[in-house]
This record gives C-alpha cells, sequence and structure tokens, in this order.
C-alpha cells in the first residue's frame, strides 16, 4: 500500500513538473526490497528508463530492480 502511493505521488508530481515541456518521459522503478527509483523531464522514454533503474540500483540491497512505469507528458495533462 505504501509502495503505491509513493509511485502514485513520484507520477503527480512529474507530472505537474513536467507540463511545461513540449514532450518529455517520466520512470519509475523499483525493486523486491522496496527501493525505488525514478525520473523526470528525459527526451526519450530509454533515458527515463535508464536513469530511473541507476536510482532504484543505488538504493537497493537486491539485484532486481525493473521499470514499473513509463509515462509521456505531450504538454496537455
Amino acid at each position: 500500500m505504501t509502495r503505491m502511493l509513493s509511485f502514485a505521488a513520484v507520477m503527480a508530481i512529474t507530472t505537474l513538473l513536467s507540463a511545461g515541456q513540449a514532450f518529455a518521459w517520466s520512470c519509475v522503478a523499483g525493486s523486491s526490497d522496496g527501493a525505488q527509483g525514478w525520473s523526470s523531464n528525459y527526451r526519450s522514454e530509454s533515458a527515463a528508463e535508464q536513469r530511473a533503474l541507476a536510482e532504484c540500483q543505488n538504493v537497493t540491497t537486491s539485484d532486481d530492480c525493473e521499470v514499473q512505469q513509463c509515462v509521456p507528458d505531450n504538454g496537455k495533462s
């Protein structure tokens, strides 16, 4: 439940922060121990995924970070 609330909060903040961009990507990655990493305002989905994974790997004690979701923002949200 806490993990889902954290995810929802991150995505809401990311959407608000990137609303002024012409086009951007935001992603969230997580691991089995509850660690999370996220990215925002990246020009490509791939770059946003890589950053979210790197952030997750920096704080996890496990070795299983994976991207949970990526969201495009085209300035209309």
